[in-house]
């Protein structure tokens, strides 16, 4: 509501029309209260960034109506009446508590259409959903851009041919080569005078890789002119072949390019046994190897690619 003015002033002398400090102090007054927030509610917040939009017994539908461009932070609150009947169109209205719901049940006031409505034109997208179907062979239609799931892998269909998804671990695969570097040495002297194979020494491989390697250990017996015989492990399981030493300085003895296979967990051991002589030493069990790309996705690699960057496997050295 528009505050009332106080005083109308008027030509002549008479009372009514004199100017008054009271009288203009209240016209005043009564300006200043349009601008008030807490009293009129025309404030800076109403002219600048946050509009608002005043509801009233106006005819907005004839000359009088609002255009431009809207944005509301939440939906208006449009009072009882305020549209009328002839101006709702609600089309193909749909009713989603199932069956078929007699026309008594739905509002008199809603036009509606019998008739399937179809949607004419061309269509394009920013971005397509893909729509993952499991099938039990591959299609011999190929759709570009669909995914589908066969034999529980992942297919894309691109340039007219059904592609199988690889995941990043499964992209390339990483395995031992034999190397000239000797690593994962397990030092630490261990002895024997069994005349039984005994395990000597033994390392935990903390991860899982397979491929080719150089298997090492030193040994000596003491005192000299004795000998004894060995076999690598893994898990108690014997590895290459069995061989022989007995040197009375520490020797070397190898066995080399075998094929061996580490799970996460897997214990590698030297297992020996003195045939003569005083006593069995050994020392440095140990691995020569590389790690190379073997295997692009499915694909074997007859020359791996050596990784320019070279580490020992994860392992924890028992004994």
């Amino acid at each position: 509501m528009i505050p009332q003015k106080y005083h109308i002033f008027q030509d002549g002398e008479v009372p009514a029309g004199l100017i008054t400090a009271e009288r203009l102090n209240k016209n005043w007054d009564n300006l200043y209260d349009m601008f008030d927030p807490q009293k009129v509610g025309i404030s800076e917040d109403n002219i600048k960034d946050n509009c608002k939009i005043v509801l009233s017994n106006q005819n907005y539908l004839g000359s009088n109506k609002i255009t431009g461009s809207w944005e509301f932070t939440s939906f208006p609150t449009i009072p009882d009446g305020s549209i009328a009947e002839s101006k709702i169109n609600v089309i193909n209205f749909v009713v989603k508590s199932g069956g078929v719901i007699p026309d008594g049940d739905i509002a008199v006031n809603i036009p509606r259409k019998e008739n399937d409505e179809t949607i004419t034109g061309t269509w394009s997208f920013n971005s397509v959903k893909p729509t993952i179907t499991s099938v039990t062979s591959l299609p011999e239609q190929v759709v570009d851009g669909q995914i589908i799931r066969y034999n529980s892998e992942l297919y894309l269909g691109a340039n007219s041919q059904w592609k199988k998804l690889i995941t990043q671990d499964k992209a390339a695969s990483i395995g031992l080569i034999v190397g000239s570097t000797k690593r994962n040495i397990n030092s630490g002297e261990q002895y024997t005078t069994s005349d039984t194979y005994v395990k000597l020494k033994e390392t935990t491989i903390n991860e899982t890789i397979l491929g080719k390697a150089t298997l090492s250990i030193l040994q000596r017996v003491s005192p000299s002119g004795g000998s004894a015989d060995f076999y690598f492990a893994i898990n108690d399981i014997q590895v290459g072949e069995i061989f022989s030493g007995g040197d009375p300085g520490y020797t070397e003895k190898k066995q080399e390019n075998l094929t061996i296979s580490f799970t996460s967990g897997d214990k590698f051991q030297i297992w020996g046994k003195l045939n003569s002589g005083g006593a069995l030493y050994v020392n440095q069990l140990a691995i020569y190897f590389d790690k190379a790309i073997n295997k692009i996705a499915e694909t074997e690699i007859a020359n791996p690619l050596v990784l320019a960057s070279q580490s020992d496997l994860d392992a924890t050295y028992n004994m």
